[in-house]
C-alpha cells in the first residue's frame, strides 16, 4: 500500500496536524485517546471531510489537493463505522448485496468472494433475518461483509467494536482477526484498545491531540519506552508463533517464537499452525540465575536493554530475548535488590502467555 495524507485542521484552541506516509500492507492501526483526530483522519481519506489544504494520494492516484477533489463514491473505499447503520427495511442478505446494483460499483474487479465472506463470518443462518433481530456483534459482522461486498481498494474501520461489551469484543475478534489476515487490500483501523491493537495491527500510527506523533511496527512501538503506549497500564509484547508440538497427555503445547520455545496450556491449534501470542509485562519477572526448582516453565536468557521508572513505583524493563524484545514490569525494590543495570545478562521468567 502507498498512502500519503497531509492536512492541518483547527479544532477549538488547537490544531490537528497530520503528515502521514504509509507503505505497509496489512492492517494499520490508528491508536490514541478520544479527540486525537483519528476519525477526522479517516474522514479526510474517505473524502467525507473536504479540507481546503488537504492532500491525499492513494496508490499514486491523486484524490485530493488544492486543485483536485475526487468524491467519496469514486474513491472505492469500504467503511465500517462504530454503529453498523444497516438498512432496517432490508434483511441481512439484501443489506450485504445492496451496493452491487449501484453505478459506481458495477464492473469492479471481484477481489472478494462474498459467499465465502458470509460463511467465514458465520452469517449464513442469518441471511433472512431483519437487522433489528440481530445482536450488536451480528450487526457489525453484516456491516463488514457489506463494506467488502463493494469490492473496495481500501477498508477503513472506525472503532467497530466500541459499542460491544468485553465478552462480545473477544468473540468478535475471533471472527475479525482471520478475516483481516486473509483479505488482500490494506486496512486502516481506528481504536484506543491495546488488546485490539495487539491482535490486529501490523503497523501502528500513534496520535494525540496535536496529530500524528509516531509510527512503526507493532512490536517496535509496544516496546519503545519513549512512546505513550508504554506509559499506561497493561503493558504487553506481541510475538509471532508457530505450534511445534502438542502433548495431549501433559495438556501443554510447545510453540516456537522469535524469543525462543515457550510452553503453553494446550490449545485447539494443530502443529504447524501460526498465530500471535501476547505477553503481559506484569507476567514477566527476572532473575540473575536460572532457577532449577521453579514451577515456571518458560525461562529464557535475556539482556537488559533499557529501563524506565514509572510514577506508580514500578520499573519497566526492556529485554532482548532471542531475536525479539519483550517488556517486564517489576517493583523498584526488586530492581534495587537485584542491582540491575543496562546490558546486564539475566533470565526472563514468563509466567503467562496469551494465545491469539
Amino acid at each position: 500500500m502507498s498512502l500519503q495524507v497531509r492536512f492541518m485542521k483547527p479544532l477549538n484552541s488547537r490544531s490537528i496536524k497530520v503528515d502521514l506516509d504509509l507503505k505497509s500492507k496489512g492492517v494499520t492501526v490508528l491508536f490514541g485517546p478520544s479527540g486525537a483526530g483519528k476519525t477526522t483522519l479517516l474522514r479526510v481519506i474517505a473524502g467525507l471531510d473536504n479540507l481546503t489544504d488537504a492532500q491525499v494520494i492513494f496508490e499514486h492516484n491523486l484524490w485530493q489537493n488544492e486543485n483536485t477533489f475526487v468524491p467519496p463514491q469514486n474513491r472505492h473505499i469500504g467503511m465500517v463505522f462504530q454503529q453498523p447503520s444497516l438498512f432496517e427495511h432490508l434483511n441481512v442478505e439484501q443489506n450485504i448485496y445492496f451496493y452491487r446494483g449501484l453505478k459506481n460499483h458495477k464492473n469492479r474487479e471481484q477481489r472478494f468472494n462474498v459467499p465465502q465472506l458470509i460463511e467465514l463470518l458465520k452469517l449464513t443462518p442469518l441471511l433472512r433475518r431483519a437487522p433489528n433481530t440481530l445482536s450488536g456483534g451480528e450487526q457489525q459482522r453484516v456491516a463488514i461483509v457489506r463494506a467488502l461486498a463493494t469490492q473496495p481498494d481500501l477498508l477503513l474501520m472506525d472503532e467497530p467494536l466500541s459499542a460491544l461489551d468485553d465478552e462480545l469484543k473477544s468473540q468478535f475478534l475471533d471472527y475479525l482477526e482471520p478475516l483481516l489476515e486473509q483479505i488482500s487490500i490494506p486496512v486502516i483501523y481506528v481504536t484506543h484498545s491495546k488488546s485490539e491493537l495487539a491482535r490486529l495491527a501490523k503497523q501502528v500510527v500513534l496520535m494525540d491531540k496535536t496529530g500524528v506523533t509516531g509510527q512503526g511496527t507493532t512490536s517496535e512501538l509496544l516496546t519503545d519506552l519513549n512512546q505513550s503506549l508504554t506509559l499506561g497500564p497493561d503493558l504487553q509484547s506481541v510475538l509471532s508463533a508457530k505450534v511445534d508440538l502438542v502433548d495431549v497427555q501433559q495438556h501443554v503445547s510447545a510453540i516456537e517464537t522469535p524469543a525462543g520455545r515457550l510452553w503453553v496450556s494446550i490449545t485447539n491449534k494443530a502443529a504447524g499452525q501460526r498465530m500471535k501470542v501476547v505477553i503481559h509485562a506484569k507476567d514477566v519477572s527476572v532473575s540473575l540465575t536460572r532457577a532449577s526448582d521453579s514451577s515456571i516453565l518458560n525461562v529464557l536468557p535475556a539482556q537488559l536493554l533499557d529501563f524506565k521508572f514509572t510514577q506508580s513505583g514500578s520499573v519497566i524493563l526492556k529485554l532482548k530475548v532471542g531475536s525479539s524484545v519483550i517488556l517486564s514490569q517489576i517493583t523498584q525494590k526488586s530492581f534495587q535488590h537485584l542491582k540491575l543495570a543496562k546490558d546486564l545478562h539475566l533470565f526472563a521468567q514468563i509466567k503467562g502467555v496469551v494465545i491469539k
